[in-house]
């Protein structure tokens, strides 16, 4: 009896050679050629899964931006009063894993969604839905009586993007008398639960019920 052949499920080949490909060599230096000849699959039959080699990046971004959005929100559905301490430690898991995924290959291309101007526009579903998720959180908190019931939402949200923009890629710092360079994992998670903690309390501080009370005199 002859054995049933093993259907080749060549889009996800297609994104584990690309992803492969783009973080050794780089986006831009790697072509349809290349990723065919990775992957054992005929350049035609690259075009039947995806029409321009842009499209093979935006899935492997896409499934990058998906993990992230499951771990949200496994992270809202978890969350237990303090709910701001909650928000502080799915911030930290987000910008580990960033890390992870960034330090992995010297062209990590998943990190493009938070680097490259075009890609940033393409994805801004994904950065609305985490804000969305950041969002239910600080509403907990009101709600628990942490913050203020008449805290802005949006302004809370605004307030972490500013603050946690360092501990993303491209990791725009750089240490007296030091090049510019990407931190260790021991490094990142050192300032990432400083930074974190820092803005926790500060929001607690700004946005608590008993500040607002002192306004209202």
């Amino acid at each position: 009896m002859a054995r049933k052949k093993i259907p080749i499920d060549r889009r996800r080949l297609l994104i584990d050679g690309a992803r492969e490909l783009f973080g050794r060599y780089g986006f831009e230096k790697t072509t349809v050629d290349d990723i065919a000849r990775h992957t054992g699959i005929g350049k035609g039959s690259v075009y039947l899964e995806f029409k321009t080699k842009e499209d093979i990046l935006i899935a492997i971004i896409d499934e990058f931006a998906h993990h992230m959005h499951t771990y949200m929100d496994q992270c809202v559905s978890e969350a237990r009063a303090p709910y701001l301490k909650s928000l502080g430690e799915m911030l930290f898991g987000l910008v580990m894993s960033i890390h992870e995924t960034a330090t992995s290959n010297i062209h990590t291309p998943e990190v493009m969604m938070l680097t490259h101007r075009k890609l940033m526009k393409e994805f801004s579903h994904h950065h609305e839905f985490k804000d969305s998720r950041f969002k239910l959180l600080i509403k907990k908190a009101s709600k628990e009586g942490e913050i203020s019931a008449s805290v802005s939402g949006d302004e809370v949200i605004r307030l972490i993007n500013l603050v946690t923009i360092p501990l993303l890629p491209p990791y725009l710092r750089k240490e007296p008398g030091d090049e510019e360079k990407i931190p260790t994992r021991k490094q990142l998670a050192a300032d990432a639960r400083l930074v974190i903690d820092v803005l926790i309390s500060g929001i607690r501080s700004r946005y608590s019920k008993k500040k607002d009370k002192r306004m209202q005199k």
